[in-house]
This record gives structure tokens, C-alpha cells and sequence, in this order.
């Protein structure tokens, strides 16, 4: 696939009094070479023939193989990670080890259990039992990956590397309980999330 979307949620405060702008913006990243000496009319040309989308009614459409961000002073980008992909790997490869492998599926059974009692929560209220509750399930699953028993599998085997993608994922996964309105998974077709922090007036 040419295309890699992904969701890129801005934070943005401005040096206005009790001024803040948060929203989500659906990015989508061409993956192929593309020949930047085309006018914009040719670039939107090439949204409209693979993505069938007008390019000038909304989103961010970034090109070229070699990409580059760059961000005003004071603006940061963080990287998020969808769990229900991260729990998939484990899911498919419990078989292999059903012993080993219900630990961590249901910690991630737990993460997810409140989420659902905080759905209808203001982001507020979300972000403090993600603080209180869900850091505690997700201490306890990051002691596991480092303990002896998830160690002692072959890195080579289907649950060894679905574990080994949870360890090299950790700080992209711990993200969403940092904020209420980050979501603990992907909220369409991307696997991750980039969260922006900036303000408009460095732009």
C-alpha cells in the first residue's frame, strides 16, 4: 500500500487567556518516491487517483520517501501506540503457550475494562483512573516482560515475538494514560498515533 494513514491529535494552546484548541487531524503518508517538481494541482492529483479523496477539502497529505518534520520551538511530537494491535500478537500466538501467554491477555483485558466504565467519563475524570488504575496494571505488565518466565522464551517463537513487540513498543503504549482524550487504540486504519503539542503563535 502506497499510503500509510495515520491520526495526529493536536493540543494546541495559544498565548491567549484560557485559549486551547484540541482536535484530531487525519494525516496520510505517501510511502512511494514522488517527483516534488509537480505543481500542487499534480500532487492533488495523485490523492484524488489513489485515495479517491479531494485533497483541498481537509487533511494533511505528506509526500516524499525521505520525510522530515519539523516543529515550531516548543512543540513536541510524541508517539503512541495502538494496544488492541499490540494484544492481537499475543492473541494469535496463544496457543503456543496458553499458560504463558493469559497473564499477559488479561492485564490487557483489565486496561481495556477501564476504558469501558470511563467511556462516558469527562476526559478529566478519564485521565485520573487511567493515573490510578491503569498505572498500576501497566507497572505490573512492564515487571513481567523484564521477569524470568516471559525471558525464558525462544525470541525466535510466534509468542516470544509477540512479547518482544510489546517491550519494543512499551513507551508508544504507555502514552494514552498520560490523557484523557488520547484513545488506549487506534481510531481507524493506522497503528499509531502522534500526539503534537505547539503553539500557533511560533508557527
Amino acid at each position: 500500500m502506497r499510503w500509510r494513514p495515520w491520526k495526529l491529535f493536536c493540543d494546541i494552546h495559544s498565548e491567549l487567556p484560557d485559549a486551547q484548541l484540541a482536535t484530531w487531524m487525519q494525516v496520510y503518508l505517501h510511502r512511494a518516491a514522488v517527483d516534488m517538481g509537480k505543481s500542487f494541482d499534480g500532487l492533488f492529483g495523485i490523492v484524488k487517483n489513489e485515495l479517491s479523496m479531494d485533497g483541498r477539502q481537509g487533511g494533511l497529505f505528506l509526500f516524499s520517501g525521505n520525510l522530515s518534520v519539523v516543529l515550531a520551538p516548543g512543540s513536541s511530537m510524541t508517539r503512541m501506540a495502538c494496544w488492541s494491535h499490540a494484544c492481537r500478537h499475543v492473541f494469535e500466538a496463544k496457543d503456543e503457550d496458553l499458560r504463558t501467554s493469559a497473564l499477559p491477555l488479561g492485564l490487557t483485558g483489565q486496561l481495556f475494562d477501564i476504558e469501558r466504565r470511563a467511556s462516558d467519563w469527562t476526559n478529566d475524570a478519564r485521565t485520573e483512573v487511567r493515573q490510578k488504575e491503569s498505572r498500576l496494571i501497566l507497572d505490573r505488565f512492564s515487571q513481567w516482560l523484564d521477569g524470568v518466565v516471559a525471558r525464558a522464551l525462544l525470541p525466535s517463537s510466534k509468542l516470544g515475538k509477540a512479547l518482544n513487540y510489546l517491550r519494543n513498543h512499551w513507551p508508544a503504549l504507555n502514552v494514552y494514560a498520560q490523557d484523557g482524550r488520547l484513545p488506549i487504540r487506534e481510531l481507524g486504519p493506522s497503528r499509531s498515533v502522534a500526539t503534537r503539542r505547539s503553539n500557533p503563535s511560533l508557527s
